[in-house]
């Protein structure tokens, strides 16, 4: 005689324990994309507006640019450091130092030995917090806040006696 094993209704409790985890990690791969592409979108919006810098050193304009190009971050830039402007140290050797150059002072016009030159470097900053859709890994690790930075040195100073507006100076991005 042959000994039947019931095994109807196994699969059911094993679906329903797998489930949760299955899908705990579907989405939370889900929101891994979601922080790699807002970074690579931070990252993108800071080199843009890098660029804008290096020929055009408006603060809104440069500020502006950074919005444009943060798609889909909500990134905001109302932070007071977002741009920075200011002297390479002379042994800096990533930032060619114009001869006149001597000290580490800010390049932001506030006296006249800080006005911006040509050999100045743009700083910009992008932050934005992101936080998990996933309700267990947002509890978890909370918002984090993704930090893009870029730094050029500038290549030509506009608005400049030429060129008073911003809207004036011939390299745009």
């Amino acid at each position: 005689m042959r000994i039947r094993r019931r095994g109807r209704g196994q699969a059911l409790p094993e679906f329903a324990i797998a489930l949760p985890v299955i899908l705990l990690l579907l989405f939370g791969m889900v929101d891994l994309g979601r922080a790699i592409f807002m970074y690579v979108s931070l990252t993108n919006s800071a080199r843009e507006a890098a660029r804008l810098a290096i020929v055009n050193q408006n603060v809104p304009s440069i500020e502006q640019r950074a919005r444009e190009m943060a798609v889909g971050t909500g990134v905001s830039t109302t932070s007071g450091n977002f741009v920075r402007f200011y002297q390479p140290l002379p042994n800096n050797p990533s930032a060619p130092v114009p001869a006149d150059v001597t000290s580490n002072s800010q390049c932001d016009g506030s006296t006249a030995t800080q006005q911006m030159a040509v050999g100045c470097v743009a700083v910009i900053t992008v932050a934005q917090n992101w936080q998990a859709l996933t309700p267990i890994v947002g509890g978890l690790i909370g918002p984090i806040n993704l930090v893009a930075k870029s730094e050029s040195v500038v290549a030509f100073v506009c608005p400049n006696d030429t060129f008073t507006v911003a809207s004036a100076c011939p390299k745009q991005p």
